[in-house]
């Protein structure tokens, strides 16, 4: 074989392998380097509408997490333990010796879900622009220390008389201290799992003044029920209740 053919199949032997290179890196990236449209690829007219549609999911996503804070990071407590607490249903996460608190994963799919299924509410505005939503392919949320992010897999048409535009990925951001409070929760659960005995009320003080919380615990002889609160602009509600 001439040394020209060799190197031939030696140029062709490292573009294969850039290639497959490449494939597997654009197959690992989010969905928009992949060719979803996020609104700032809107026509210039479109772009208010699709700042309204991102605000109002906001909005929606703000709601389930609020909602899920004071069901103890369940979206939806109808088959757990309850109790009710001043008509409140409030979630057990600790009974029996184990700790039944959600993971941060498990909060993030369920409040995912949730985004998906009332994200369509969103469409509904536009003023004379007209909005034609598909449907929504996927919500993936992302609970921060301070903030509750998602991001909303949806193709959307926007048109106003011949002009024409489209979007398929739409953001949403709640200001939430959700990922801060779970991660205090979280410890003070492995410790109430260590000593099913003892209640390290010094825990969450603790947590209370490092993270300007306001914590309520009220005593109902068998039961605890503790409210976490963030004291700062906005807030954040997490309440749970623990067995005895």
């Amino acid at each position: 074989m001439k040394k020209g053919q060799v190197t031939m199949f030696v140029v062709l032997g490292i573009l294969i392998f850039a290639g497959i290179g490449i494939y597997i890196f654009y197959s690992k990236i989010p969905s928009m380097a992949q060719g979803a449209k996020d609104i700032t690829s809107l026509s210039p007219q479109f772009s208010e509408a699709g700042k309204q549609i991102e605000d109002c999911l906001d909005i929606v996503l703000n709601d389930g997490a609020v909602s899920a804070g004071l069901k103890g990071g369940y979206t939806d407590n109808s088959e757990l333990k309850k109790y009710d607490y001043a008509g409140l249903d409030v979630t057990y996460l600790y009974y029996d010796g184990q700790s039944h608190l959600p993971a941060k994963e498990e909060v993030e799919k369920a409040l995912g879900s949730y985004l998906k299924e009332n994200a369509l509410q969103c469409a509904g505005t536009g003023g004379d622009i007209i909005i034609t939503p598909g449907s929504v392919k996927s919500a993936s949320v992302f609970i921060k220390d301070t903030v509750v992010d998602a991001e909303v897999e949806w193709d959307i048409t926007f048109r106003k008389g011949d002009f024409v535009s489209k979007a398929g990925l739409f953001r949403a951001s709640a200001p939430l201290k959700m990922g801060k409070i779970m991660d205090e929760v979280t410890g003070f659960m492995a410790v109430q799992v260590q000593k099913p005995n003892e209640i390290c009320l010094s825990c969450l003080i603790d947590s209370a003044e490092k993270n300007n919380f306001k914590i309520e615990i009220d005593n109902m002889i068998t039961t605890y029920v503790f409210s976490i609160t963030d004291k700062s602009e906005g807030g954040f509600d997490f309440v749970f209740a623990n067995g005895y």
